[in-house]
């Protein structure tokens, strides 16, 4: 059966047709799914809901984090001060320097949400690498596996797409330009080490992770409680 699955989020309605994916997906891996795990719902009803919960929580959370203050006003994934440099930041607030971190840590977070939409794309592709043996264990396992399944196959493959983009961001948002403010006053201060911290890959990487934290909260959001997709075909595949 081919199934077009109408997913409901909040700035409005996204439509997937899951059914063209499934089909090339069948194509690699065939049709065993019922064989191993038992299941009321047909193969086909298997594979759409666990590709439409995926495509609905990668969605969410790009949604979430691209916003502005997506990153900066939820705690969750808001970025600081990288840790290696807790110190300076203590030392800097000391000296005066309050009002420059409190900003630098607003650029940091500036820069991740103008990043973070550039994801969705990779997120989508690891959807279509989908295997039975990944099928059956994102049904089965914890409240984050399918999360977890993504953050494997996509990671470094967001971080090669990311980094260009902060590259090229962080002169819009000025976050090199407090970071080199932040260094130096640093620096000039008495029996201090000079800093060297790449504030891109910082920020490309605690992007990344953001992303994921939200796609996992979402799935476990999804996993107690599918009917906040409105769908039924994951209240199904999800029910107590």
């Amino acid at each position: 059966m081919k199934r077009v699955c109408l997913i409901f989020l909040m700035s409005g309605f996204y439509f997937f047709d899951l059914s063209a994916q499934v089909k090339g997906i069948r194509s690699i891996n065939g049709n065993l799914i019922s064989n191993q795990l038992p299941n009321l719902l047909s193969d086909e009803d298997i594979f759409d809901g666990l590709l439409e919960m995926l495509l609905y929580a990668s969605n969410a959370a790009i949604q979430s984090a691209s916003k502005f203050n997506g990153f900066n006003n939820n705690p969750d994934i808001k970025i600081y001060f990288p840790k290696e440099s807790k110190k300076i930041k203590k030392i800097l607030i000391k000296a005066g320097m309050n009002n420059h971190v409190v900003a630098f840590e607003e650029k940091l977070n500036r820069t991740a949400e103008i990043a973070a939409k550039e994801a969705l794309p990779i997120l989508e592709n690891a959807v279509r690498s989908l295997t039975i043996s990944n099928v059956i264990d994102i049904k089965n396992g914890s409240s984050n596996e399918a999360t977890l399944y993504l953050k494997e196959k996509s990671y470094l493959k967001i971080y090669n797409k990311i980094i260009p983009i902060i590259k090229t961001k962080v002169s819009e948002t000025n976050v090199l330009d407090y970071w080199d403010l932040l260094q130096k006053k640093y620096n000039m201060l008495p029996f201090t080490k000079p800093v060297n911290q790449d504030i891109e890959e910082y920020i490309t990487e605690m992007t990344i992770e953001g992303i994921f934290v939200l796609i996992a909260a979402k799935e476990k959001e999804i996993r107690k409680n599918p009917k906040i997709t409105s769908s039924v075909l994951l209240q199904e595949l999800f029910k107590k």
